[in-house]
């Protein structure tokens, strides 16, 4: 764990596939939205599950995670500028293990949405997909 905390704080650039880096400000960039996504009371899980979405996203919504994470109409803490603050350190260890490799809390989930919003909009995008996990107040789908 202190080595994981090491690389963590200490923000070096690490291979998201294996052949490529992911480039610092785009790894800060992935950090600063699951922060603002997350709940302050989460644990580790659930910034992990929101972690791994992003990761699920590559390829079906950017071929980079910058492509990914502002995309027009994807991650609305990112339009409207609510990402803008410093990741704690669960949002930075879970983007960490997520970029090593890690797939602890991926189920395939591509889409995530509070329960309530699920069940106000039960024919929508989130209410015809696959739900995959739950974390507190939290649905991810596929």
């Amino acid at each position: 764990m202190a080595l994981i905390m090491a690389a963590v704080l200490t923000m070096t650039p690490i291979a998201d596939t294996g052949a490529s880096m992911i480039p610092r400000d785009d790894q800060r960039l992935y950090s600063q939205i699951i922060e603002a996504e997350a709940h302050p009371s989460w644990d580790l899980e659930g910034y992990l599950l929101l972690a791994q979405t992003v990761r699920n996203q590559l390829g079906k919504y950017g071929d980079t995670y910058r492509e990914v994470l502002t995309r027009n109409g994807n991650y609305t803490v990112y339009a409207t500028g609510r990402y803008k603050r410093e990741p704690s350190a669960k949002a930075l260890i879970a983007v960490n293990l997520v970029l090593r490799g890690s797939d602890q809390g991926n189920f395939g989930q591509l889409y995530f949405c509070t329960a309530d919003h699920l069940a106000r909009n039960p024919n929508g995008l989130h209410g015809r997909s696959e739900q995959v996990a739950r974390y507190k107040n939290v649905v991810f789908v596929r």
